[in-house]
């Protein structure tokens, strides 16, 4: 289990190194990176190959790392030091790592990691290895979080036909989008960063699933910032337009949120199968990332524009209704609905939207901390805003509440003999006229019809109550 997150850890340290490598050298992309590597690794198993094994019992065995650092084969308690890799541009050279060997394994570091090139390495002072582990556990919290509230907030959307409507059937494909947004990224962690630190960071090359895996990946995260712009869209028509046909636009919104996608994930795989068809297509190269991230951005900037706009119309609307009452009550009102509607409009995406890809240092690891955090709990928010907070699904789940708790009570009745004085309430009701009629029985005329405990009493009724 330590070995997994350790893993883990070291992947996440790998991804940042690899997000500063296009802003720290210019020589040198992450293509680039990725085939030294490879050289690296490849010849660090010939030299393993071509070494004699050491006839000790409990000896730790070598090979190379996931940046292609050789670490030799080690007696138990030996400590290794090494370089800090040549390979890596952005590296101080002159500065070692080390492993220390215990009875047959690498010893791990408090971090679970065999050796920590962030901290010994680095030319510039960067975030401890602990924000990095910190950040793994925000967005795997976080995730685990919105799968749960949201597959919980689908439930009882879908069970109540109460709540059947076509904004509510918006929010649905909204809540499968962030569901499988979240689905992939735990899948996409496990196929790329699955064994690394223990075998080849290559060993998947040109094999086709993985390469699926990413595309998959790539096309949930833009089917959610579409259909984060479908609920804006819906919302702003609402407001903005006053009476418009919602069922009529609606599967508009199915290929704006579902089928727009495809406009630009087909030339994004079409320029990674001719032009840069390397590994499982996860390292981004900004000249053609872009096919993929521009459309992204138009949304977000048309979902803000939308938000702004709606705002706007809410503070005129708070303002002709309340000309008698305090500003203070008006811009509360406003706050409360502003707040509202920033997860589901995507607002926080602007924060960093125009952050220079060469950004270095801080602020780049601010933003990386920021939008990591968003992304996992977004779906965890939307879902108690428009689900669990919502005045009519708390209306049905109390309202089904209560008849549950009258149907226990009707059947411990039956159970004690009480039936009858129902039956005959129910008898005297059918022969009495309608004029006449006895008052209503409280507990009865609040279950519903379909009611398991009062099935067979289907075709009587209690007052004016048709159960």
């Amino acid at each position: 289990m330590s070995g997994g997150r350790g893993r883990v850890a070291a992947a996440l340290a790998f991804l940042v190194l690899s997000l500063q490598i296009d802003n720290t050298s210019p020589k040198i992309d992450q293509l680039t990176l990725a085939t030294l590597i490879k050289d690296q690794t490849d010849a660090c198993f010939r030299r393993l190959n071509e070494t004699v094994q050491p006839n000790i019992t409990g000896y730790c065995h070598g090979g190379p790392d996931y940046l292609g650092s050789c670490w030799p084969n080690a007696a138990p308690g030996q400590v290794v030091t090494l370089p800090c890799p040549q390979h890596i541009a952005f590296f101080n050279h002159s500065r070692t790592v080390q492993r220390t060997c215990g009875n047959g394994t690498w010893n791990m570091n408090r971090l679970n990691l065999t050796e920590d090139y962030p901290s010994r390495c680095y030319i510039h002072k960067e975030p401890d290895m602990t924000d990095l582990y910190t950040v793994q556990i925000i967005y795997t919290v976080g995730y685990s979080l919105s799968l749960a509230s949201l597959t919980v907030a689908m439930g009882i959307i879908i069970r109540f036909r109460k709540l059947h409507c076509i904004r509510n059937y918006i929010h649905l494909h909204l809540f499968v989008s962030f569901i499988l947004r979240a689905v992939f990224i735990f899948i996409k962690d496990a196929v790329l960063f699955g064994g690394i630190g223990q075998q080849t960071y290559n060993d998947f090359e040109d094999k086709i699933w993985c390469k699926i895996v990413v595309t998959l990946y790539n096309y949930f995260i833009a089917a959610n910032y579409f259909w984060l712009l479908v609920e804006g869209l819906f919302l702003h028509s609402l407001i903005a337009v006053g009476f418009f046909s919602e069922r009529k636009y609606f599967r508009w919104y199915m290929v704006l949120g579902w089928g727009a996608p495809w406009l630009f994930m087909i030339p994004w795989i079409a320029v990674r199968v001719t032009l840069q068809d390397t590994r499982c297509w996860e390292i981004k190269h900004l000249q053609y990332w872009w096919i993929y991230r521009g459309p992204i951005l138009v949304s977000v900037l048309v979902n803000f524009v939308l938000f702004l706009n709606i705002v706007r119309i809410l503070a005129v609307k708070l303002k002709q209704a309340n000309r008698s009452r305090e500003h203070s009550t008006q811009y509360k009102k406003l706050t409360r609905s502003t707040l509202v509607l920033i997860p589901l409009f995507g607002v926080h995406y602007i924060v960093f939207i125009g952050l220079p890809e060469d950004v270095t240092g801080q602020v780049k690891y601010v933003s990386y901390f920021f939008d990591t955090f968003m992304n996992s709990f977004q779906g965890m928010i939307v879902a108690v805003l428009y689900c669990f907070l919502n005045g009519e699904v708390q209306s049905e789940l109390k309202r089904r509440w209560g008849l549950w708790r009258e149907s226990r009570e009707l059947g411990w009745e039956r159970q004690s003999g009480l039936p009858t004085t129902t039956l005959s309430l129910v008898s005297r009701g059918s022969r009495d006229s309608p004029g006449n009629s006895p008052p209503r029985s409280p507990r009865i005329s609040r279950v519903l019809p379909d009611s398991p405990v009062l099935l067979h009493y289907r075709e009587y009724r209690v007052g004016d109550t048709t159960l």
